[in-house]
């Protein structure tokens, strides 16, 4: 059974050909590794549509070593002919694999956003799992070493290339080298590249193929689009497997408009979860770099940094989606922001949004870090000034912690007691399956070496 995350901090005692080497501790990284892989892929390869044009080791993870090979799925689409590159990441040795392969709609901008960003390289790959990420379009021409760069072909055909890369992975033999048999493919996209895995599964094509979708940052079931006639036509068939979908207060505020939060309709294969001060784009290290711009929020005080990173909860949603399927355990329920009425006019950006507000301003309902419901700060999803484009991915935050309460106390005058209720938010969501308990730990740590509720820190 899949558990989450186990950060395994050093590596120990290896024995090679009989002879004992002791290697000095350090921390597990993707680093390249010496030792002779067994089985080797030998590139250039080419089997029907599929072309394996390089392969190569990628690093290791705990004591399993990976491989990456690049290749291209060639095929013809409703738009025409289409040369789409691909990157899998797999164990070198089929034994090492735990048979679940998570195929990624490679984002024109971020490429594999969810494996490098969000999951991370560490938590995938340290469980045994491999990755499959396909092009779909060309990568943004300020990209630079982007692997769409390659891509040839028209709009319109991203499903249908989608579907062919899936049947690939399951049935050519090129790529059952690199990936050991796939009996067991999940998806997952990120932003645009849900809207391709959305059509698919909701297809006569699409059924059958994922056993998991696990869809992140989305105007799900409504990606990018208006309001269907009948929302029922937009949930995912039974045969399409099981489905969790994680949007943001940014995604609904931008997208979905006023009013249009539902409940899963008495899907039993499908679970949806809203985050309270959630930003299109989470706010880490890598995405930041890529995808924001120079500030030009017109709310004061606002930073250009949010805490509000609701990537843990993307972890905790993989390992309840892995359970689900693996071991047949429920995923949490789904969870929504509260409503307010359709026609209330939202304080925070003057027009209808249907979400309601606590004192700071931040929404209420939905999965709601520790900060947000301290009210360390408030989140502010878009400019309302410089809508209805987004102007910023990440949203804003500002800050509140040196920022009196409305009777005039201080609001955090106690650093331990900041801790104390910090802890006591975050045990709760790891009690509610919604962090993986070494999430937990790292942001309650984080917390404690913050300054806050330190005398004289608001001086």
């Amino acid at each position: 059974m899949f558990q989450g995350r186990r950060p395994i901090q050093y590596l120990c005692l290896i024995f090679v050909s009989n002879l004992m080497f002791l290697i000095a501790c350090q921390p597990i990284s993707p680093i390249e590794t010496p030792q002779e892989p067994s089985l080797v892929h030998e590139a250039p390869i080419k089997n029907g549509p599929v072309t394996i044009t390089d392969s190569t080791i990628h690093g290791t993870f705990g004591s399993t070593a990976y491989f990456r090979t690049l290749g291209t799925v060639e095929g013809s689409g409703a738009s025409g002919p289409y040369i789409a590159p691909f990157e899998i990441i797999a164990p070198v040795d089929a034994i090492d694999t735990n048979g679940r392969v998570v195929l990624e709609p490679l984002h024109f901008i971020g490429g594999a956003i969810a494996r490098n960003d969000y999951l991370t390289q560490d938590f995938l790959f340290g469980q045994g799992f491999s990755s499959a990420g396909i092009c779909l379009q060309q990568s943004a021409p300020f990209v630079p070493e982007h692997p769409c760069a390659e891509f040839s072909g028209e709009a319109g055909m991203e499903a249908e290339i989608v579907a062919a890369f899936a049947k690939a992975l399951r049935e050519n033999s090129a790529l059952s080298a690199v990936v050991g048999q796939a009996n067991t493919l999940y998806a997952t996209g990120v932003a645009a590249t849900v809207n391709p895995l959305h059509s698919l599964i909701l297809s006569d094509e699409g059924q059958s193929i994922f056993e998991l979708s696990l869809f992140v940052a989305t105007g799900w079931p409504l990606p990018f689009g208006p309001p269907p006639a009948t929302l029922e036509d937009y949930m995912p068939p039974m045969n399409s497997g099981r489905v969790l979908a994680l949007t943001t207060e940014s995604d609904i505020f931008q997208y979905n408009g006023a009013g249009l939060r539902i409940d899963d309709l008495g899907h039993s294969t499908y679970r949806l979860y809203e985050i309270a001060g959630g930003p299109h784009i989470a706010d880490t290290p890598g995405t930041r770099a890529r995808f924001v711009g120079p500030p030009q929020s017109p709310f004061p005080s606002i930073a250009d940094t949010t805490p509000l990173d609701w990537s843990p909860v993307l972890r905790a949603m993989f390992v309840a989606g892995d359970q689900w399927v693996v071991d047949g355990i429920e995923p949490p329920a789904s969870v929504y922001l509260e409503r307010a009425a359709e026609d209330e006019i939202d304080s925070v950006y003057k027009k209808a949004t249907g979400i309601a507000r606590d004192e700071n301003l931040n929404a209420l309902g939905g999965i709601r870090l520790p900060d947000l419901a301290l009210g360390r700060g408030q989140f502010i999803a878009a400019d309302a000034v410089l809508m209805p484009e987004p102007p910023h991915m990440m949203g804003g935050f500002v800050d509140l912690k040196c920022t009196p309460l409305a009777d005039g106390s201080i609001r955090f005058p106690d650093h331990d007691e900041y801790i104390r209720q910090y802890a006591e938010f975050t045990e709760q969501l790891v009690s509610e399956s919604f962090l993986l308990t070494e999430d937990a730990e790292a942001m309650i740590e984080a917390a404690t070496e913050s300054d806050i509720g330190i005398e004289g820190a608001c001086q």
